[in-house]
């Protein structure tokens, strides 16, 4: 037997043994494609395929293989690749391992014979928590210890793997290959679900307007014999006169930014043509500019200047000043909620959305709690 061959018999072993052990996780296993490649030093995961340095895939005996193989599992099936996306690779990566390790020695794996980073190192438990709140957690502890690698390989399809990994789940679930134990069950199911949460951007669809003129014949309204009417397309709606004004201030860390960014940047792709402006405020509401491309949304962005004090009531003052002709159809604010919130009378009627990170609400308007 070739050395190649007996690689893959230990392979296909492990993912048996995986299988028989948990099926969940096995059926899903089974789907995957296992690669070698020298690209990785150790093994990774793009969120569809698994990564084995061949060296390195050599010197695993039988239980070590499984457990790099569930380790990589659990970042596969709780979608750490595609939750990566704008955050700092290295300290996500740790978050991301700390969640799935905790959870494989809660369930009786571990690991002998190598260093495994666990959440007691941090003070941290990787069972209760989820990769993002720990990544907060882990702001300025990541230097106590030094890692080589990252096992989460992003790429332009991760998004599209992500989605494949869902179908997959729900697969699984359909032939009767339920998450078991309780814990990865409730986290699995959490994120393959689709969301009953609203979000944010739905809040924006009472304030769009059908475009003018925007119709066609291509699919006929025929209730009436002698008549065509015409059919109108929900996806030609437009939102017109949007205000996004985004909190500045020096609370505003620059992950905070970034989270604002993309909050605007979803609308624009999501409701394409539609006549949005925006501003920046601290102490002061800068003048609007419009946002007539997602070009010109990073170099607003690129250009941010602060006075560091927060006021909620500049921007409402500043409204009427901006908007001589014709008030806002929304006012989208972007904040960290630190500041006093303004008398409702000062809105003018005009609906506001309030976009704030943690958990205050505003006392008028519509609020949605903003993650970063």
């Amino acid at each position: 037997m070739t050395m190649q061959a007996n690689l893959l018999k230990k392979l296909e072993k492990a993912r048996t043994e995986i299988f028989l052990k948990e099926p969940f996780l096995g059926y899903v296993l089974q789907q995957l494609d296992i690669v070698f490649t020298e690209k990785v030093s150790t093994a990774a995961t793009d969120g569809l395929k698994i990564y084995f340095n061949h060296e390195y895939f050599k010197k695993l005996d039988g239980e070590q293989l499984k457990f790099i193989l569930l380790h990589e599992l659990m970042h596969v099936v709780l979608h750490h690749p595609s939750r990566m996306k704008g955050k700092e690779k290295q300290r996500f990566n740790i978050a991301c391992d700390i969640v799935a390790n905790d959870l494989l020695f809660h369930y009786g794996y571990t690991l002998k014979g190598m260093n495994v980073i666990y959440g007691k190192q941090f003070g941290i438990s990787g069972v209760t928590q989820t990769a993002e709140s720990i990544y907060r957690m882990l702001k300025g502890k990541v230097k106590t210890i030094v890692i080589h690698y990252s096992d989460l390989i992003i790429t332009d399809h991760t998004e599209t793997s992500a989605n494949r990994i869902k179908s997959v789940v729900s697969q699984a679930i359909e032939n009767g290959y339920n998450p078991d134990p309780h814990i990865l069950k409730k986290r699995v199911l959490n994120i393959n679900e689709t969301k009953k949460k609203q979000r944010w951007t739905h809040l924006l669809h009472k304030y769009m307007k059908q475009k003018e003129n925007d119709y066609n014949f291509d699919r006929t309204d025929h209730r009436y014999q002698d008549v065509l009417l015409p059919h109108y397309s929900s996806q030609n709606l437009v939102l017109n006169q949007a205000w996004f004004v985004v909190d500045v201030s020096g609370s505003i860390s620059d992950e905070m930014l970034q989270t604002s960014y993309r909050a605007i940047r979803q609308t624009l792709q999501n409701v394409p043509n539609s006549d949005c402006e925006i501003s920046f405020f601290s102490s002061e509401v800068t003048n609007p500019v419009k946002l007539c491309s997602l070009s010109k949304l990073k170099e607003t962005f690129k250009s941010i200047k602060t006075t560091y004090g927060t006021n909620f009531k500049k921007i409402f003052e500043a409204m009427p000043t901006f908007y001589k002709g014709m008030l806002p159809s929304a006012v989208v604010i972007i904040t960290d909620g630190r500041g006093y919130f303004p008398e409702k009378e000062l809105a003018l009627n005009v609906p506001v959305i309030w976009l704030i990170t943690g958990n205050k609400k505003a006392p008028f308007g519509d609020s949605y709690a903003l993650r970063v």
